[in-house]
């Protein structure tokens, strides 16, 4: 109930007063994440595939939600749900449009996208969806071997993997933009109000690869599209 209250409140906070849809934090199952401060800026060696251990969720069919014990492989964009028997299933890809995982009391809601640059397609956590929406891609890669190249990894369970996460940002027209939100790549995002934002994020000192830093730019700027 705290951490529920928590990011109910620091949701708020980072209103503009105007109706909007509620702020969600990203999921982070190792605590790190504290406040919304955490973003993309992240290189940590991780050794598993998955984004959490098998937790309780939800599978959505339109207003419809069933009940699983489900995990996320991040490495290979794959949903996995326990059947009646235990039985470990793969969904397959976009089968689901939508699901929810349940992570200390908090549900973090994903869904299906297509149309992401370089990726195509995939699921994405919902982080905010307003005039512009704001998505989270979790995904971890192998590491790369010194020559730069792939390395070999036999066993991917249990290998060195590298977090390669990415906020997924969809305009009011309808463009979408995947990004590791530095300030020269949201800048060229919003670029029709880019002078008004450079001035705006250097007023505030904000740190755009944050997800309260880049809220506050996107909220900045939707704001901006109403005068």
């Amino acid at each position: 109930m705290k951490t529920i209250c928590l990011i109910l409140w620091v949701s708020l906070s980072l209103q503009t007063g105007m109706a909007q849809k509620l702020i969600m934090d990203i999921l982070d199952p190792t605590g790190a994440n504290q406040n919304m401060s955490s973003g993309v800026n992240r290189s940590e060696i991780v050794g598993s595939v998955y984004l959490t251990d098998w937790q309780e969720g939800y599978l959505m069919y339109g207003q419809t939600k069933e009940k699983k014990t489900m995990r996320y492989n991040v490495y290979k964009d794959a949903l996995h749900v326990k059947d009646a028997q235990k039985k470990e299933i793969i969904i397959q890809e976009g089968q689901v449009e939508r699901f929810i995982i349940v992570d200390k009391n908090v549900e973090y809601n994903f869904r299906w996208l297509n149309n992401i640059p370089k990726i195509n397609y995939g699921y994405v956590q919902i982080i905010y969806e307003n005039q512009v929406k704001l998505y989270y891609r979790h995904h971890r890669r192998q590491k790369q071997s010194v020559s730069g190249t792939e390395g070999y990894m036999p066993n991917i369970e249990n290998d060195v993997l590298v977090e390669d996460n990415s906020f997924v940002i969809v305009l009011p027209n309808g463009i979408t933009h995947i990004t590791k939100a530095k300030k020269k790549d949201i800048l060229n995002i919003f670029l029709d109000k880019k002078s008004d934002l450079e001035a705006f994020i250097k007023a505030e000192k904000i740190d755009t690869q944050t997800l309260t830093g880049l809220m506050k730019v996107i909220q900045k700027y939707e704001e901006l599209l109403k005068k």
